[in-house]
């Protein structure tokens, strides 16, 4: 489920005008288009996004690219989605408005982080190679490569396909995209914090012999900040690990450095 980078990998894109292509001898069926680019990144702390679980910088950037090229997301084929978590994935789909009942586009061409693998940063260069071979057998049609960077921080958004864009290669104006991102809602994020809040997220890393090393919690204080937390409590992180905590009401205390869970209380939703 995770990203592998310990593989022996290489991948490597020639790019050269099109007039410089017809000189080499590229047979025009080989010929593999780029039509439009796009880059944002989100706030750049994850504890001061709006939410988690959704990424402004990955809706503003595809819309951007796909408006660029004068299409809409209908008319992509394939997709290749940075899939370093399936987080990752299921926030690149939510972005994108991707995944409607009957939808069978592929999300990946080289099969992932998590089983293809990919070398450290260079994954994505993976995944345009595989495009660019997807769209030599699928002629005229049109793929999308998203790559990611940090904790679904950095996003870039790439078009392909072998008929050439009308007016050419599109590069959206980076500031346009951040723009729009920039003036999306955040979050003040709290050192340390005592009394309760709402639990909005958990993770439960596990140690080699598989037994829960600590409960990361995320959660949202009655004034909309948000709170970072763990436990070690061997029962909460049973109950973290085993079920879903979100929504429900937590007590938390602090030493001043460290914000611990120490209870978990019913639904705020009861």
């Amino acid at each position: 489920m995770c990203a592998n980078i310990i593989v022996d990998q290489a991948a490597a894109v020639i790019i050269c005008s099109y007039e410089a292509a017809q000189i080499a001898g590229v047979p025009e069926e080989k010929m593999v288009f780029p039509l439009s680019g796009s880059d944002a990144h989100d706030h750049y702390f994850f504890s001061e996004r709006d939410r988690l679980d959704t990424s402004p910088a990955i809706k503003e950037t595809s819309a951007a690219a796909l408006t660029a090229a004068g299409i809409g997301i209908d008319d992509v084929a394939r997709f290749d989605l940075y899939s370093c978590f399936p987080a990752a994935v299921q926030i690149s789909m939510g972005a994108m408005g991707l995944g409607k009942p009957g939808d069978t586009r592929p999300l990946t061409l080289t099969g992932g982080l998590g089983f293809a693998g990919g070398p450290a940063n260079n994954y994505s260069m993976h995944a345009i190679a595989k495009m660019v071979e997807a769209c030599r057998t699928d002629p005229a049609s049109i793929g999308l490569v998203h790559a990611l960077g940090w904790y679904a921080t950095k996003h870039s958004v790439g078009l392909y396909s072998t008929t050439p864009p009308k007016n050419g290669y599109v590069r959206v104006d980076p500031k346009s995209c951040q723009n729009v991102v920039n003036a999306q809602p955040s979050r003040t994020s709290v050192g340390s914090y005592a009394g309760e809040a709402t639990i909005e997220s958990t993770s439960v890393p596990y140690d080699r012999e598989g037994e829960p090393e600590v409960a990361i919690i995320t959660l949202i204080a009655p004034d909309g900040s948000r709170v970072l937390a763990n436990t070690t409590d061997k029962e909460m992180m049973e109950a973290i690990a085993n079920e879903a905590q979100e929504n429900k009401k937590a007590k938390l205390t602090t030493d001043g450095k460290t914000t611990t869970l120490v209870d978990i209380t019913e639904s705020k939703n009861k």
